[in-house]
């Protein structure tokens, strides 16, 4: 464990919370704080943002903190001695909106190295602590099934099944390569599983085949459509799940639209009694506005998107709470969202200097090449050793004719003055980016209620470990 409670100071509360943000503040906070949301930060010194932060007359307390106070920007809680009232109130205005970071370390549910085979030290804490989460929803529930929804490499649903004999998992992925390798991992474990079952139980009568019921399957789902008879469909081409059963629907970092599409099919299955549901990449979800537009994340601009499909029943937002009084997200926002703002506090760090160098490239762009300022110039410049060999690796991405290495300099030595401007606005971003993920958790969680659900929002993952920890669990009536 990383120590995050003690290291990061979260606000106290049980591990799961009924009333997690205030919405009418969360959009005000994100309007009154667009421009560092929306605001392509590649454009920071060529349309001068940093006179917003003028505006607010932050900018000589935000200026004058040292480096360690600049790191720790991005956590609500910390407040820096100097600050003005008007960043206290604004950092209370934060913390009101974001649903609270709080982790408590399960203790996991097996510590057994051979389960932990393959799985990187991120990986297994999110095996550990999403199947003790699943096993203690099961609890008091007359469920003996468990579907885990986009399994990968199976990890989960072996883990679950191995120390759970008594439970019928099947994992399902669209991906062949991946169910392929899980099927094998399953047949290892297999073998070596039982060995050491028979030595930890000597007396036991329990036979190899009656040890794991889990079973990894290929399965194309048409995302755009629920189908009622979910678990019914499923039976029929599994040998493990059963249609007369009930059964409960697990998603860990179910990928944008996907989870939508969970909770969605989740209510509309009546075999499926619980879910247990962790999102990730809200740059991924499509958003619905009130005119039936569709904002998708695979267009270059901001604000403007085609709608690819006009029948898409799980676009952002879900719930009537928010349709009747939206918060919609420029494509920069929902990338904010998969920001780690803990893990970068707990370890000390700042911005890297790539970030600088990008934004004084988007003013050579600008100045020199003003048709290709709106290119991507990949990754490849994030390699150079200074600003010159960024620019040359840059341009040549772009097939672009190289400049003398005078005039690159010049224009760097302009900038670099207020180089700590775009590390301060970087930090501020990175603190709103909760407030972001948070609207959209919340977004699925009153979807859930509104159905008759009952459902909570917490914390199931270390953030310093695994940054999108926010956890949805239901159960129907």
């Amino acid at each position: 464990s990383s120590g995050i409670n003690a290291e990061w100071p979260l606000r106290p509360g049980d591990y799961m919370v009924a009333c997690p943000i205030d919405l009418n503040q969360a959009r005000q906070l994100l309007t009154t704080f667009k421009f560092l949301i929306d605001e392509p930060l590649v454009n920071f010194y060529r349309d001068n943002h940093w006179r917003y932060i003028v505006t607010l007359e932050w900018d000589d307390f935000l200026v004058a903190l040292s480096d360690e106070e600049l790191s720790q920007l991005p956590c609500p809680s910390i407040v820096p001695i100097t600050a003005p009232g008007s960043y206290r109130e604004f950092l209370k205005h934060v913390e009101n909106c974001i649903i609270p970071v709080t982790y408590h370390s399960s203790g996991g549910t097996n510590d057994d190295d051979l389960v932990k085979v393959g799985m990187s030290p991120k990986k297994q804490h999110e095996i550990s602590e999403m199947s003790s989460l699943v096993m203690r929803q099961l609890e008091g529930q007359s469920i003996s099934q468990v579907i885990d929804f986009g399994s990968g490499k199976g990890y989960l649903p072996e883990n679950l099944s191995l120390n759970n004999p008594q439970l019928l998992v099947v994992g399902l992925d669209k991906s062949e390569v991946n169910t392929r390798g899980a099927l094998n991992r399953n047949n290892l474990m297999n073998r070596l599983w039982y060995p050491l079952h028979l030595k930890a139980n000597p007396g036991s009568t329990i036979n190899r085949d009656e040890l794991n019921h889990y079973e990894p399957l290929m399965l194309h789902l048409n995302p755009t459509h629920v189908n009622k008879n979910f678990v019914g469909d499923i039976s029929a081409v599994s040998t493990t799940l059963r249609s007369d059963r009930s059964a409960m629907l697990v998603g860990l970092h179910a990928c944008g639209d996907l989870t939508s599409f969970l909770l969605s099919t989740f209510l509309a299955c009546p075999e499926l009694r619980s879910i247990v549901s962790v999102g990730c990449c809200y740059h991924l979800i499509t958003q619905r506005t009130p005119t039936q537009c569709y904002m998708t994340p695979d267009s270059d601009s901001p604000h403007h998107y085609p709608n690819p499909d006009p029948t898409a029943r799980h676009a952002y937002p879900l719930s009537n709470t928010l349709k009747e009084s939206p918060v919609y997200f420029s494509r920069n926002a929902l990338n904010l969202a998969q920001q780690a703002p803990e893990k970068n506090t707990y370890f000390r760090k700042l911005p890297d200097r790539n970030i600088f160098y990008r934004a004084v490239f988007q003013v050579i762009l600008s100045t020199f090449y003003p048709k290709a300022a709106f290119q991507n110039v990949g990754h490849k410049a994030s390699t150079a050793n200074d600003f010159p060999e960024y620019c040359n690796l840059a341009l040549e991405k772009l097939s672009l004719p190289a400049l003398l290495e005078d005039e690159v300099m010049g224009i760097l030595r302009t900038y670099e003055p207020v180089e700590r401007h775009i590390y301060i606005v970087y930090q501020l971003r990175m603190l709103l980016s909760r407030v972001i993920e948070s609207v959209v958790v919340v977004d699925r969680l009153c979807y859930l209620r509104e159905n008759g659900i009952k459902s909570e929002v917490g914390c199931v993952f270390d953030p310093v470990i695994s940054p999108r920890t926010y956890v949805i669990t239901g159960e129907k009536p």
